[in-house]
């Protein structure tokens, strides 16, 4: 179990491994004077509407989770593949396979409620997403 869980946080650093901005030596003026070099479009961020970009953040999360829900799926079905008719090792696969099945729900549930939020904020805010 400590194994599954070093692999799994090695992989969620792995995919989530953020680059650095060196803004501050964009704007600023190392000489002082309070200059600025250039202005916003030359930041090459865009002008992606804020909800758009949440939204997209928590799809992301959401599809991450899920694959995680898969890989306790399998996990739980491996425990009762290899439990060889020992009823502890079977009830603790039921348990995994239980428990993801229910996080499986919660995710789809918190989806379908993200979709709803996002849909009508985007109607409010005149974004696209």
């Amino acid at each position: 179990m400590r194994l599954l869980l070093n692999i799994l946080i090695v992989g969620l650093v792995a995919f989530t491994v953020t680059h650095t901005v060196d803004a501050a030596t964009i704007y600023l003026n190392p000489f002082g004077g309070g200059e600025a070099y250039g202005n916003l479009s030359d930041t090459g961020l865009g002008s992606t509407d804020p909800v758009v970009v949440a939204s997209q953040l928590i799809n992301v999360f959401l599809r991450l989770l899920g694959a995680i829900t898969v890989i306790l799926m399998l996990y739980g079905g491996w425990i009762w593949i290899w439990a060889k008719g020992n009823q502890e090792e079977i009830t603790r696969a039921k348990d995994i396979i239980r428990g993801s099945i229910i996080g499986l729900l919660v995710i789809l549930s918190s989806f379908g409620v993200m979709q709803f939020v996002f849909y009508y904020l985007t109607k409010i805010t005149n974004a696209v997403v």
